[in-house]
Order: structure tokens, then sequence, then C-alpha cells
């Protein structure tokens, strides 16, 4: 639960990592050590998952519960079976989700079920397979999300405050 000073309006919290070389070691899957951080600035907050897999998922609900709100999640692990379980989604109930996923990757990923869920809990879905390329800017008084020539409006209007 550290929490990084980036700034006057830039809220950083960590969530999970592996902080030392013993507890690298120790994970039986390195995605386990995964960094989690919520990023909240200008009235808006993203959700960073890394490739944090259920097991890491339900620590974080446990232990954080309605910390993890964010109006944006970067989905877990390119979208696999394992990640963006209900019990997270239910907890951070992102308006919209992004997956930094490769086109027709050997995996299947993302996975059907995650897809589902994903749209189960309301949130609007964005693929870099399909999109390409996410760039989030500041353009006050909300955020803004950039793709391609387009630039669309993240559901976070003037006024609304940061969950």
């Amino acid at each position: 639960g550290d929490s990084l000073n980036w700034g006057q309006d830039v809220k950083v919290k960590v969530f999970s990592s592996c902080p030392d070389k013993q507890s690298a070691e120790r994970a039986r899957d390195v995605n386990a050590c995964s960094i989690v951080l919520k990023l909240t600035h200008a009235n808006a907050s993203i959700l960073f998952t890394g490739d944090a897999g259920e097991s890491v998922e339900g620590r974080l609900v446990a232990e954080y519960g309605d910390e993890l709100s964010a109006d944006v999640l970067k989905v877990g692990h390119h979208g696999s079976a394992t990640s963006s379980t209900s019990a997270l989604l239910e907890k951070v109930r992102p308006r919209q989700a992004y997956i930094g996923v490769g086109a027709g990757n050997s995996y299947g990923h993302p996975r059907q079920t995650t897809l589902e869920r994903l749209l189960a809990a309301g949130a609007e879905i964005h693929r870099t397979d399909l999109e390409g390329t996410f760039t989030l800017t500041d353009h006050r008084p909300a955020p803004y999300t950039e793709t391609g020539a387009s630039v669309e409006k993240v559901a976070v209007g003037a006024g609304e405050t940061a969950r």
C-alpha cells in the first residue's frame, strides 16, 4: 500500500509488487509479482493490473476493497481467463476497460469469458488488436483517450470526482 508522490495533482497508490528478491523467487508464477497501481489525476483514476491473475486479484479485493474503484481498468494479463475476475470487477466498477493484446496471438487472448465479465460490469471495452495503440492524455477539465486520429472523451465529465 505504498503511495508515490508524482506531483501536486497526481496520486499513485501501489497495491501489489514483489518488493524484494526473496518474494520474487518464492512466487510460483512471475505474474504474481506484477505491479498493480492506481493513478489518479484530473478527476479520473486508472487501475493498472499488469499480468496479475485471480490469486493476486483475490488478495487485493480482500485487503483493499473499495480502494480499488477506478474509472478505467487496464485489463490484466491481456484479457486471460484468469484475470479481471468478477470479484475484482465488483470493486473496480470500471467505466472503460483497455486490453493490450496482439492480433491473432497464440494464447487466444482476450478470452470470451473475460470479455463477458467486463461487459456484465458495465465497462466499455477497448482492445489494441482491434483499435491500435491507446494514449491517455490530460486535456482539462477531463481526460481524453486518443485512438489514432480520433479523440474521445473518457466517461468522466468536468466536476466529477475520481473514484
